[in-house]
């Protein structure tokens, strides 16, 4: 019956009391005990920091925390930690205790949108990181992290945008992945897979095949992979590549749209569309190589490939086929491919 008599407001007011309880329950420790508990727990910290066991010192911070809800450092390393350990949802739980706690800091929004942009919560990431941006106009990581989110929920206009202003920075961190970033958005996103000399992504490679072969991509009905998005730039490659039957789906249904491909795939590939040339033979190598045995199940893909001239070995007698392939190599070879067929019709 009591409960029927406590209005809205108050029960509001009981609430946030609970749940603030946690922020305030150690506040009757005397400063000088405070201190002098919390410096004890630093120590120890540092010193497991120091014996690279950042996981001992977890419970340090925790306990600091325990003592002072208000510790900024002690947020941020627990969020730099589970980030780290892409543990991004304890990441955010620890970070919110922040705010909760009346924490308003530039640094704790950037971490909560980090964590929210790895669990694709991406309002609630955008939200955060431009909170950070603008109480912090210093604030380079959570800049970076907006582009690359604006770019990952196809917003390539606004994430150039963000790249831009950053560029115009002397003391920039990571310049050397920004400027390739922002690279990439300037030129078109076939030519800036096949410039790159970092091994291809299997989505990047969907999008050389797409664009450059331009195969049927509508024949086949393909149900759309687990691990494909609709907002990344790359999903209706993917889907195409997928369609057109020169593209599998690999198990549990899956694409691995981020898996670094290999020669060995490049040459299958390739020795897919073989069958479309008019003069069709087998082929044998020119030369034999350390790393294809006559037995091996891409030796003839190999041996026609190399008789083409759509991949060379690496050296002399090695072939390369374990070795990571490059957007460049991919994308050359997938050129040499199209002149082929485009002479065989």
């Amino acid at each position: 019956m009591l409960l029927k008599k406590i209005s809205l407001r108050h029960f509001i007011l009981l609430l946030s009391a609970f749940l603030f309880v946690g922020c305030a329950s150690k506040s009757t420790l005397r400063d000088d005990v405070k201190r002098k508990i919390i410096a004890g727990h630093i120590l120890k910290a540092e010193k497991y920091i120091k014996k690279q066991r950042p996981d001992l010192a977890v419970k340090e911070y925790e306990n600091i925390l325990a003592v002072d809800s208000l510790y900024l450092t002690g947020y941020i390393f627990l969020g730099d930690y589970y980030l780290n350990e892409e543990r991004y949802d304890m990441a955010e739980r620890i970070l919110q205790r922040a705010v909760q706690c009346g924490i308003r800091h530039p640094d704790v929004w950037m971490r909560i949108g980090e964590a929210q942009f790895h669990t694709k919560k991406y309002n609630e990431a955008i939200r955060n990181l431009e909170r950070a941006s603008g109480a912090d106009s210093i604030q380079t990581r959570s800049q970076w992290l907006l582009a690359q989110l604006y770019y990952t929920i196809g917003n390539p206009a606004k994430s150039k945008l963000i790249l831009d202003s950053l560029l115009r920075r002397t003391d920039l961190p990571n310049a050397d992945a920004i400027r390739q970033f922002h690279r990439q958005l300037t030129l078109s996103p076939v030519k800036s897979v096949a410039l790159n000399t970092a091994p291809i992504r299997r989505k990047e490679f969907a999008l050389l095949l797409v664009t450059i072969l331009q195969p049927d991509t509508q024949t086949n009905s393909v149900a759309v992979p687990r691990d494909l998005s609709p907002v990344d730039p790359y999903y209706s490659y993917c889907l195409g590549a997928l369609k057109s039957g020169y593209l599998e789906l690999l198990p549990d249904n899956r694409f691995y749209p981020e898996y670094a491909m290999t020669r060995r795939n490049l040459i299958y590939y390739l020795f897919t569309w073989l069958p479309q040339l008019k003069k069709t033979a087998r082929y044998e190598p020119a030369a034999p190589f350390q790393d294809v045995s006559p037995d091996d199940p891409h030796a003839e893909a190999v041996a026609a490939v190399y008789a083409l001239g759509l991949v060379t070995p690496m050296r002399s007698g090695y072939f390369g086929l374990k070795e990571p392939v490059s957007g460049n190599e991919a994308a050359a070879a997938l050129i040499k491919l199209k002149n082929l067929l485009d002479q065989s019709q």
